[in-house]
């Protein structure tokens, strides 16, 4: 039983400050016209990326698009790319869309998410940015 224990990594997390609890262990807030939900960032300490899931509900009257993602931690700016097709997901007026963001590092993230953690997303609604900045806390497992 210590060899299985020693065979697998520890996890690490971070999660929304000051973000209210919501169903399914996701976190929420509101920021202008939108809704914003996630679960908490991290996996396993050797793990060389990130893939959090973030849901958006668009409240205005025009299409938006997150149109940057930056996980800022240890001091360094990385910048995101979207999951899959390599398009950000347009979220129409009423819509509400899961959005998955994708962080690939050349360290494990136990290198990556130190202290201050804070991921910043831009959300583009016509000409205007909406900037939301996510301070996080470490989670315990």
């Amino acid at each position: 039983m210590a060899l299985l224990s020693l065979a697998c990594d520890p996890g690490i997390h971070n999660s929304p400050k000051d973000w209210a609890s919501a169903e399914g262990g996701r976190f929420a807030t509101t920021v202008g016209l939108f809704d914003i939900t996630m679960r908490r960032i991290g996996g396993l300490i050797g793990e060389t990326w990130l893939e959090p899931e973030i849901t958006v509900t668009n409240h205005a009257k025009l299409p938006a698009v997150i149109d940057r993602a930056v996980l800022k931690a240890n001091g360094l700016e990385h910048i995101a790319r979207p999951f899959g097709d390599k398009k950000w997901v347009t979220i129409s007026p009423g819509e509400t869309k899961k959005i998955d963001i994708t962080w690939e590092f050349d360290k494990p993230i136990y290198e990556i998410l130190e202290d201050p953690v804070e991921l910043d997303l831009t959300i583009k609604l016509g000409g205007d940015d909406t900037e939301v900045k996510i301070p996080m806390t470490k989670t315990l497992d």
